[in-house]
């Protein structure tokens, strides 16, 4: 009835599930930056997090680390201007986010590889990198628009 075998099937719903969890999970972390940065006044770190979730530190970077990729691909996705406004915008993030997310993406290094030279899990870096990306998406979402047309 679908042109597609019973396995195919399950699996598209599977990953649409994963998708769509994934799509909530970044929604719920941009709320709780937008809140967090109005409540403490400066951007907020990891167990910032933590507390306003009421779940451990490991459970935060492992969130983040599930949001990496998807935010990654919006960034890229984005084209060379929206990557030319994610370089300007850089230099705003605190010192592991700036690091990890210039090895990641601008200089295309392995995970393990970043993982290394920052002396961090690859948990942790791919973490760091999904939330530089959650703090500076919104004006790059809203640059790369205004430059593109």
């Amino acid at each position: 009835m679908t042109g597609v075998s019973r396995a195919t099937l399950y699996r598209m719903l599977a990953d649409a599930r994963q998708q769509n969890g994934l799509q909530s999970l970044a929604r719920d972390f941009e709320d709780a930056l937008a809140l967090l940065v109005h409540e403490l006044g400066v951007p907020p770190l990891p167990a910032d997090f933590q507390r306003h979730f009421r779940i451990s530190l490991d459970e935060v970077f492992d969130k983040l680390m599930q949001l990496y990729r998807p935010l990654a691909a919006e960034a890229n996705a984005l084209g060379p201007l929206g990557m030319a406004v994610l370089g300007d915008l850089i230099p705003q993030l605190g010192i592991p986010e700036k690091l990890v997310l210039n090895m990641l993406l601008f200089q295309n290094l392995p995970v393990e590889q970043v993982a290394r030279s920052t002396q961090l899990s690859e948990v942790r870096v791919l973490a760091w990198a999904a939330l530089a990306l959650l703090r500076v998406l919104p004006e790059l979402r809203t640059r790369s628009d205004s430059l593109s047309t």
